[in-house]
């Protein structure tokens, strides 16, 4: 086993490389919460958070029974614009998801005070035989790659809590025209509560403005410098075109 700094510092070399990180299943911690703190040792004062784990589909491949989360630094972080580049992402996905925006309510308690809609982009460095290892996932930052948000208002509750249907297209081809927002288990607001909870477990550095990417609503599709994707839900229809 790899001391903390050893695993932290093989997951930024990578991914300033681009390239697969230079780790096995037996040089990683012990156990998650070892693994939090190389997570949270690489991006100390998050703008967002990326939550894993929280649909069908990526429970089957990590076999987790609850979500797990990554921190994503303000350079990962884009809005405001309808384009981003993905040069130096290492084989960027692309899924769209629900955003929330953190607030301390008047008890000190944490309630969500914007909401947005966009896309979040894996782009893991871990070698193929770690992808499926939930240890390697947490160190990784959840695969951490980028976050794009769109259309930010103001927090409703009662329009996040419906079952809403989601569209997405890459390239003007559809990709899901039937999702659901309970695609993600207990909805956007459910695994935005529960990440809370999680993160307040394992002592990460919540605070007051910071985003929350919900988990996807259908399944990521890889991209490329050339594509385009859209995503409709509720009051939202927006796209994002990449660039290299």
């Amino acid at each position: 086993m790899l001391s903390h700094m050893e695993v932290k510092n093989a997951l930024e070399v990578a991914r300033g490389a681009s390239a697969d990180a230079k780790l096995s299943v037996e040089m990683l911690p012990e156990d998650i919460e070892q693994c939090y703190g190389v997570s949270f040792a690489q991006v100390p004062r998050p703008s967002a958070w990326k939550i894993g784990g929280v649909n069908a589909w990526s429970r089957k491949v990590f076999e987790n029974d609850e979500a797990f989360f990554g921190p994503l630094s303000s350079e990962e972080v884009c809005s405001g614009r309808d384009n981003i580049s993905i040069q130096g992402l290492r084989n960027p996905l692309a899924e769209p998801e629900i955003m929330l925006q953190l607030s301390k309510d008047n008890t000190g308690g944490w309630r969500f005070s914007q909401m947005g809609i966009g896309f979040e982009l894996p782009a893991t460095v871990l070698p193929e035989g770690l992808k499926p290892e939930l240890r390697a996932q947490v160190c990784d930052r959840a695969g951490a790659g980028a976050l794009w948000i769109s259309g930010v208002q103001a927090y409703s509750e009662d329009l996040l809590a419906q079952n809403f249907k989601v569209e997405t297209w890459l390239d003007s081809r559809p990709l899901a025209t039937d999702a659901l927002a309970q695609n993600v288990i207990g909805g956007p607001l459910g695994a935005a509560r529960d990440f809370i909870a999680l993160a307040e477990r394992y002592n990460a550095p919540l605070s007051h403005g910071q985003w929350i990417a919900t988990g996807g609503l259908s399944p990521a599709v890889s991209v490329n410098g050339n594509s385009v994707i859209r995503v409709k839900a509720l009051c939202w229809d927006v796209s994002l075109r990449f660039s290299p």
